[in-house]
């Protein structure tokens, strides 16, 4: 046990994230509730190991308090019980995943009203409605709230990734030659992208798609516009900035498309293919890379080679997938997040030896 306390939550729940994205691939084969188990695992399951990695590790620091062994280790609890349910009981999964959200806010509110840091309010209210969304789900079995977790997913990675583009822009201005480069995101953008997306999540469920139609247009304009603070020769020539770049313009298009494809009457389902896999597995591929490096004793921001094949994988397999066929998907994603577990597991495995060699 004393051990335990020099593995952080991140180690965990990255590493499991990589696995359970290859497992989940097979679960489209899992018997007649197929599509729903699906769903579980990769509007469930999959992000919620983001989430808990990330916000387990950064919101101590963030709060200055460096306690979370045993709130990760409920988490982890009611996380394996969903994912053990997940095959054979698809609904008692998300009962158990509406328990881990509600675990991770717990902690979350804790640390912000302990620590008095206001400032986190965002994420607390994700947290939160992710919760209120996952227990309709659990009561009426309505797709429809699996569904509108995506686009509130959206608004979580717009919120988080802004975080992430002042450490990875940050980074890349140290090599350039300008005088005391800053790199400051607009914070405007942020919130109105995101408000943008929970607003999106709310006309999916309560209007009709023509009209959702125009607000998933918006969001796409937005992220559009967002990438303008990006469009500078000396963060570009960065390859993790170019990464972030498409992973948001990927967003944009997905949006976009979903919108033309709800005023016209078309079908959607490319549309979020490119959502899910492009924007959505994008961002929070970046945010563990990033977070993983950054907080396990790496010095220099620059992702591992095999790292950034992962990244080339992912991206064809969202563009493949989207525009011509799912066969291209399976293999790609198995082969992308093989390559993260390659890079990161000797990363997360010597941070863990050197904390007992220092503290010993």
């Amino acid at each position: 046990m004393n051990k335990l306390r020099y593995v952080r939550p991140m180690h965990v729940f990255f590493a499991a994230a990589a696995v359970l994205g290859m497992v989940g691939l097979v679960s489209v084969w899992s018997g007649a509730d197929s599509a729903i188990v699906h769903r579980v695992f990769f509007l469930g399951l999959l992000p919620a190991c983001v989430y808990a990695g990330f916000l387990l590790t950064a919101m101590p620091i963030w709060t200055g308090d460096e306690r979370y062994l045993g709130a990760a280790m409920v988490a982890l609890a009611t996380w394996g019980m969903a994912v053990l349910a997940a095959a054979f009981w698809p609904r008692g999964a998300s009962a158990f995943m509406a328990a881990f959200w509600l675990v991770l806010l717990g902690f979350c509110s804790w640390l912000v009203v302990r620590n008095r840091k206001s400032g986190h309010a965002g994420i607390l209210f994700v947290l939160f409605v992710l919760f209120a969304l996952q227990t309709a789900y659990v009561y009426s079995a309505d797709t429809r709230f699996l569904h509108a977790q995506m686009h509130l997913h959206a608004a979580a990675a717009c919120l988080i990734a802004f975080r992430v583009s002042l450490v990875l822009g940050g980074e890349a201005l140290k090599d350039s030659h300008l005088k005391d480069p800053v790199f400051i995101p607009n914070p405007v953008y942020r919130n109105l992208t995101a408000n943008c997306l929970l607003l999106y999540a709310a006309a999916e469920l309560y209007l009709p798609p023509r009209t959702a139609g125009f607000v998933a247009m918006g969001c796409g304009l937005m992220l559009l516009a967002k990438l303008r603070e990006l469009h500078y020769v000396e963060l570009l020539r960065k390859h993790y900035i170019r990464i972030y770049y498409i992973v948001q313009l990927l967003g944009a298009w997905a949006y976009l498309w979903l919108g033309m494809a709800q005023l016209l009457g078309r079908d959607s389902h490319p549309a979020l293919h490119l959502l899910a896999v492009g924007y959505l597995t994008g961002a929070a591929w970046l945010i563990i890379v990033t977070v993983g490096l950054r907080h396990n004793g790496v010095v220099r921001m620059d992702f591992p080679k095999l790292t950034r094949a992962a990244f080339s994988c992912l991206i064809v397999a969202a563009v493949g997938g989207s525009l011509w066929s799912n066969i291209v998907l399976a293999p790609l994603l198995l082969v992308a997040g093989a390559l993260y577990l390659i890079d990161f597991i000797p990363i997360f495995k010597a941070n863990w030896l050197q904390k007992q060699s220092t503290d010993g």
